[in-house]
């Protein structure tokens, strides 16, 4: 069953190590910005899952828009968490 599941996603989200290889360089990146320590923990988290969503665009289906649509969504949670 499992493996199934794995296929499946591999065809949207693409292969894992390469998926995993690009999301940590990027959150890498990212932490190393001057302002990176004033972020707030949703915001940062934002980020991450953001960045996690683009080393899927960049390694699986670059049409698949639940990727696109995720990104929205963290970017607006970020929004909302600002006072």
């Amino acid at each position: 069953m499992i493996e199934q599941v794995l296929n499946q996603r591999a065809t949207t989200h693409g292969n894992f190590t390469s998926n995993a290889h690009t999301s940590q360089l990027l959150k890498d990146i990212v932490s190393h910005g001057d302002n990176f320590a004033d972020l707030s923990l949703v915001q940062r988290e934002a980020l991450h899952m953001i960045l996690h969503k683009i080393a899927r665009i960049t390694n699986g289906n670059c049409d698949e828009k639940d990727h696109w649509i995720d990104i929205i969504g963290y970017t607006q949670l970020a929004l909302d968490s600002i006072a």
